[in-house]
């Protein structure tokens, strides 16, 4: 597996956590996905800062979400060695979104500084 290919496989689990942390995720566990400097803006029009991702990441794993959340067309390009873009369409019951994220490799940590979510047409 070459290195981008398995960069690609650590994002799209990342991703995967950021949409639903496995269920007992610890806080240090969920502050470990946001970089410090973290910040959001929601399908809704909504913004959020890394506190406030890091509160509703904290519900999503004492609340599992219903019914089935599908991620589909993950791509994930590079912006730099230690920075890449992921998009993806995330599929969910009652909407679709196009969703993108910045991830910054931080140690040995990738960890999203940007996230954006689009109600997809």
């Amino acid at each position: 597996m070459d290195d981008a290919s398995a960069i690609r496989d650590i994002l799209f689990n990342r991703e995967q956590c950021l949409i639903q942390p496995p269920r007992g995720s610890t806080r240090m566990e969920i502050e470990a996905l946001l970089a410090e400097d973290f910040c959001e803006i929601g399908a809704s029009g909504g913004a959020c800062n890394r506190a406030e991702g890091i509160d509703a990441l904290m519900q999503r794993a004492i609340t599992p979400l219903i019914g089935n959340w599908r991620i589909e067309e993950f791509s994930a390009h590079a912006i730099s060695k230690s920075c890449y873009l992921t998009t993806y369409i995330l599929t969910q019951p009652a909407r679709t979104t196009r969703r993108a994220t910045i991830w910054r490799l931080e140690g040995q940590i990738w960890r999203a500084v940007f996230h954006q979510g689009t109600i997809h047409q």
